[in-house]
């Protein structure tokens, strides 16, 4: 921290000290979290780190949840608790997903459910484990389930599973959120994910410029999506997998998907074709 106060003092002309800038923002205080994003922000996405995306994500998840005022964002909660009612009766019912492979490989042919399933299985998932994480508070609860919803979020944002769509889950809960609660809230939840996308278009850019028109238009719509649509965040997506694709996401009140193959320019990312 001290090179970086030294790299600000000589380019503001003043003193900067490491205290002053530690009182600016809560994540320049994590270590661990300052050298991580700066890999994020200049690493080249590769196969290696894309076959390793689960301890990826957990690493990325453990860091920010170290970095967060826990109380700070309960008490975000409980104000927020007071005027959303829709959001207070969610987090009361505290509900967790319990569904197992075998749920997902009874639903119908061509349903979300089916859909899920057939992913989860190419992907060697195990989803009868569940998740080991507490959901005691409001904040720990929104954590597990947001990792519960992820892969889901993908199918209903019409998105891959491949980098380029691993853009669209986040983009659109980031529209959803700033649309149906308030900026405050909104801004801290969105910050763990919205780091993500910015090194997803930073690495892009830097290094395989030609794909960065179709990652940036999955940005795009993916927040065209959250930004039309309901609080969808909110929904027992479970309830929902018996339903065709199409009938699930306007059960969810979901408007303007569309399904986009992005499988070449995800391919350029990742160093295994020429656009």
């Amino acid at each position: 921290m001290q090179a970086i106060a030294n790299l600000l003092s000589g380019a503001c002309g003043r003193p900067i000290d490491v205290e002053f800038l530690l009182k600016q923002s809560p994540f320049l205080k994590h270590e661990q979290l300052r050298d991580w994003m700066g890999y994020m922000m200049m690493r080249r996405i590769g196969e290696w780190e894309m076959s390793n995306a689960v301890e990826f994500a957990s690493m990325h998840v453990r860091l920010m949840r170290e970095a967060f005022d826990h109380d700070q964002m309960n008490a975000m909660f409980a104000a927020e608790r007071r005027k959303n009612r829709q959001l207070a009766a969610w987090l009361d019912a505290r509900h967790v997903s319990t569904y197992t492979g075998k749920d997902l490989e009874a639903c119908p042919e061509g349903s979300f459910g089916a859909l899920f399933h057939r992913h989860v299985v190419r992907m060697g998932y195990d989803v009868d484990l569940g998740f080991d994480l507490p959901s005691d508070t409001d904040f720990d609860y929104w954590i597990l389930r947001g990792l519960q919803f992820h892969d889901l979020e993908h199918l209903l944002a019409g998105a891959g599973f491949n980098v380029v769509g691993e853009i669209m889950p986040s983009a659109m809960r980031h529209a959803s959120l700033l649309r149906h609660l308030s900026p405050e809230l909104a801004g801290a939840l969105n910050a763990p994910t919205f780091f993500l996308n910015l090194s997803q278009l930073s690495a892009c850019m830097l290094y395989t410029p030609v794909a960065y028109p179709v990652l940036f238009e999955r940005f795009q719509q993916a927040w065209r999506i959250g930004s039309t649509s309901g609080p969808y965040f909110l929904g027992r997506f479970e309830d929902f997998f018996h339903l065709p694709i199409a009938e699930a996401r306007r059960a969810l009140d979901l408007h303007n998907v569309d399904d986009l193959d992005t499988k070449i320019m995800a391919d350029v990312m990742m160093g295994q074709r020429v656009a």
